[in-house]
């Protein structure tokens, strides 16, 4: 018996969006029905579920992509994202049915592991012939890891992108605290415009462990600011704030038991 499977992605008007799983007597026969309807365990409209779709060679396990699903959490099989239709975030989920003795069911509801709006997880999918590797798309994430595993956090680069959307020049968030971030380094994002175009830059330096930060902030606003001043591109300006500001933590006087002072004075001097 062939085996073949439709994805179809319906509009708001007619609910939450299904797979419909279709089978045929045979090559030539003509005489197909339907032997399942699937819908995912937490479907709301216009999730966009049958965006994309794949099976295994034997018929038993399906992928399905739902590009616009809205639900912002990480992770696999995750609680809470069945009533989030209102945020419209299209960050996108897969899901994975399978048929257990002529009974089909959902075996995984699946996020990306740093889900952000509109990156439409789940618009281009594959699944491996014996049904045991999914590989997913996320056309539209807009991160700026480079590479393999890199960090996958793309909140510091939204932020950025929004704060210049509202007006500013430039902006530049400062991180590395965020889930997932790679904990011995420090990474600001700075977000600019340069012959009419947008940039953004990630500034990467090993975390320095010091209790000696008060004032970090401050001193950091205050050198990029006379870094523009001198007429130092942006770029130029917050490299060259942050390498003021790592000195200043590194050649602290060491006082009080909280978070003491920098050393700014011994900061100025760059030996």
């Amino acid at each position: 018996m062939l085996r073949c499977f439709l994805g179809v992605v319906e509009k708001v008007l007619f609910g939450p969006p299904i797979v419909l799983v279709v089978v045929g007597a045979g090559p030539g026969a003509g005489d197909w029905s339907q032997e399942a309807y699937l819908k995912a365990a937490n479907a709301e409209r216009n999730d966009s579920l049958g965006y994309a779709v794949s099976i295994s060679q034997d018929g038993n396990t399906i992928a399905g992509g739902a590009a616009d699903e809205d639900c912002l959490k990480p992770g696999i099989n995750i609680e809470g994202c069945d009533a989030d239709m209102q945020s419209d975030a299209s960050a996108g989920a897969a899901y994975i049915f399978v048929r257990d003795n002529g009974v089909w069911r959902q075996q995984a509801y699946i996020k990306a592991s740093n889900p952000g709006e509109n990156d439409n997880f789940g618009a281009r999918l594959m699944l491996s012939g014996d049904g045991n590797v999914l590989a997913v798309g996320s056309q539209l994430e807009d991160g700026s890891a480079k590479g393999i595993n890199g960090k996958a956090d793309d909140d510091a680069e939204e932020a950025a992108r929004m704060l210049r959307s509202l007006g500013a020049g430039a902006a530049v968030v400062t991180g590395g605290e965020a889930a997932g971030a790679d904990q011995t380094r420090c990474e600001d994002v700075v977000a600019f415009a340069a012959a009419e175009m947008e940039f953004v830059e990630t500034l990467s330096a090993s975390r320095l462990t010091s209790s000696s930060t008060h004032g970090t902030g401050c001193a950091f606003s205050t050198a990029i600011a006379c870094g523009l001043a001198k007429g130092q591109s942006v770029p130029a300006a917050v490299t060259a704030a942050k390498a003021f500001v790592r000195r200043a933590i590194q050649r602290a006087p060491g006082l009080g038991s909280g978070r003491g002072p920098m050393g700014l004075e011994r900061a100025s001097e760059r030996n």
